[in-house]
């Protein structure tokens, strides 16, 4: 693999730059979804623990 592609390497530069935005702006939506998900499933477990006891934590 010798330097005879110097094209190559900016472009693959290139790429994975908007890659990398579409996984982060990914992983953003999903880490969202995840704490919705965890927000609505944690806060009304900690509303009913002292009802349950508090065992649970």
């Amino acid at each position: 693999m010798r330097r005879l592609r110097r094209g190559q390497p900016p472009v693959r530069r290139a790429r994975p730059t908007s890659a990398r935005r579409a996984l982060l702006t990914g992983l953003l939506r999903g880490v969202i979804v995840w704490a919705l998900f965890a927000v609505s499933y944690v806060v009304p477990t900690v509303l009913l623990a002292p009802s349950l006891g508090v065992r649970l934590l």
